[in-house]
């Protein structure tokens, strides 16, 4: 059986380290994006099981990036992981597509269960 594929966005180094760490080792196959354009570039020219997207990103929005991912592709199941928990940024979030909305910090298990 093949591994299911995701793409991580996220900026923050040790956050990206961290959960790119914790999906490889519960068997996931991930490609890694530090930055907005390599994001959207990955997530618009392959696809993948899963995306998890940081909406805070030096150089774009990740909010652009998952509209830009539900006109090509409305079924890619996007999980956002931020910083930005007040219930105005989770509500806008899932009204603009996300599947579920994970506030930073987060647990591996929390991670996990919600990949999973």
């Amino acid at each position: 059986m093949a591994k299911r594929s995701i793409l991580v966005v996220e900026d923050d180094p040790a956050i990206r380290r961290g959960v790119v760490d914790a999906l490889q080792f519960a068997g996931y196959d991930v490609t890694q994006a530090g930055n907005a354009c390599e994001g959207e570039r990955f997530a618009t020219q392959q696809r993948f099981d899963l995306i998890l997207l940081d909406i805070v990103l030096p150089d774009g929005s990740g909010m652009e990036i998952l509209s830009s991912i539900r006109e090509q592709s409305p079924l890619q199941p996007v999980i956002v992981l931020t910083a930005r928990g007040d219930e105005r940024d989770r509500v806008n979030g899932l009204n603009r597509g996300a599947d579920d909305y994970v506030v930073e910090p987060f647990s591996v298990k929390e991670l996990l269960a919600r990949v999973e």
